[in-house]
């Protein structure tokens, strides 16, 4: 065997695994493109080299189950505006809040909360968030 080959082959595997792990990372950092992008290079090196495709292809399932949403700041303003009747997670300096954003006021997220009420359905309140406390806010696609 030709050792440079055997070199070459060695370091395309690391490249492979560099690659889906720096997918995995942006997977779970919400940037479902750039992960899309990275275990698609990184089939294209495992097939040019004649590698496994199961560690991509593992990542691929893994991803594919992951809930999407889009991640947003709280300076982001017009998006969360456009993101109004999206059911939202925010995340605050002190608690995590679960609804449907119904409103953005001037310095406030306003959430419409469910709670459920025995067999009787669903009481609903609204909440506000003010944007001074609001970390992240991920929107989920209805």
């Amino acid at each position: 065997m030709d050792v440079e080959a055997g070199v070459v082959r060695e370091t395309a595997q690391q490249l492979v695994a560099a690659l889906v792990e720096r997918s995995d990372q942006a997977a779970g950092n919400a940037e479902w493109e750039r992960a899309a992008g990275l275990l698609e290079r990184a089939r294209d090196l495992a097939l040019r080299f004649d590698l496994p495709t199961r560690p991509i292809d593992e990542a691929a399932r893994r991803q594919g189950g992951l809930e999407r949403y889009r991640r947003l700041g709280p300076q982001d303003v017009s998006a969360l505006r456009g993101a109004i009747g999206s059911r939202v997670i925010v995340l605050t300096d002190g608690a995590t809040r679960e609804g449907r954003l119904v409103a953005v006021t001037g310095g406030a997220l306003r959430l419409q909360l469910g709670l459920e009420v025995a067999d009787d359905g669903t009481l609903l309140h609204s909440s506000d968030v003010p944007l001074s406390s609001v970390r992240e806010v991920r929107v989920y696609p209805d």
